[in-house]
């Protein structure tokens, strides 16, 4: 069961932050933006199966590559289809069949696949 911690947030504007908490209606947050100065830090706050496993990979409290294009995969904004870009083309080595399962998992096989067809044209 997902928890939250309640001080969190004033903590982290105690310590100099603009926070903003992202949730759904009626449910606990699922992500925490903080920006001070130029920096700028995302807090995810597991709430599914898949998020608590990519967490659990993460090294330093920072997902993997792999966690970074299924997450950016999912949310398919232009900047995160331009970060996926980026990845692709920098010959990273990624882990081919964790990642084909929460593709397969979340239903977005197709858009990795645009990423394979604009580099056949």
């Amino acid at each position: 069961m997902a928890t939250f911690d309640p001080d969190l947030e004033s903590r982290l504007i105690d310590a100099g932050y603009e926070v903003d908490v992202i949730a759904d209606v009626g449910e606990l947050p699922y992500l925490i933006r903080c920006h001070r100065g130029s920096e700028a830090v995302d807090i995810l706050l597991p709430v599914v199966e898949y998020q608590r496993v990519a967490l659990a990979r993460a090294h330093d409290h920072v997902l993997t590559v792999e966690d970074v294009v299924v997450h950016k995969l999912i949310a398919w904004r232009p900047r995160d289809r331009n970060d996926i870009r980026s990845i692709l083309e920098a010959g990273v080595d990624l882990d081919r069949a964790y990642l084909d399962r929460w593709i397969d998992e979340w239903e977005v096989a197709e858009r990795l696949a645009t990423f394979a067809e604009s580099a056949a044209t």
